[in-house]
């Protein structure tokens, strides 16, 4: 049976890193393998040039979240265009909301799955200072200032971790708590392990 294993945890707490080396993993380790950014697909949106992208991507500029239909329309489109039964698949970056968590258990159930969810947990001091380095390498817009930073980390907690919790109470997903401070090498051993693979 394929896996389905979520990633989430604060900006700047190393979703990015810890999905690419996963789909990595899995694919040499177990083959086909969907690698899914939430963020990657919105931002991508947001650049396509129609009025709703447009609108989309200036939501996105302050740090908040992606209309609903946007987001599920994104979601949808990649697992209907993608997934065949077969693949495993690494989806980076949600749920963000219990609302989301929502509709991921619902897709997990429909695809009869077993999910893992692994919460990256790093300290916002930690996060602040990473998205900081981060924006000196490569621009984002949902982060690209402080007030954006602050909306999204006032966000986390308001519904993330909500969401998270929903997950530990559901018979279709494991929750690995990991921290995620040291090096990436650190973290994705963690995270090997809790996943045993």
């Amino acid at each position: 049976m394929p896996r389905i294993i979520f990633i989430t945890g604060q900006s700047g707490a190393g979703k990015d890193t810890l999905a690419t080396s996963l789909a990595e993993s899995f694919e040499e380790k177990y083959g086909q393998t969907i690698s899914f950014s939430s963020g990657e697909e919105v931002r991508r949106f947001g650049q396509t040039g129609t009025y709703t992208a447009e609108l989309v991507r200036e939501n996105n500029q302050k740090g908040k979240l992606a209309p609903w239909f946007a987001l599920i329309g994104t979601h949808f489109n990649k697992i209907n265009n993608e997934f065949t039964g077969d693949e495993n698949i690494i989806w980076n970056g949600s749920p963000r909301t219990p609302r989301e968590f929502e509709i991921n258990s619902q897709m997990v159930e429909f695809y009869g799955l077993k999910a893992d969810l692994v919460y990256l947990k790093v300290s916002d001091e930690e996060c602040l200072r990473r998205i900081v380095e981060r924006q000196k390498l490569e621009s984002r817009e949902g982060t690209a200032n402080l007030e954006a930073i602050n909306t999204k980390l006032k966000f986390f907690h308001e519904a993330v971790l909500p969401a998270i919790e929903l997950a530990r109470k559901d018979e279709n997903y494991t929750v690995h708590e990991i921290d995620g401070s040291g090096t990436k090498e650190e973290v994705f051993e963690r995270v090997k392990k809790a996943l045993n693979i």
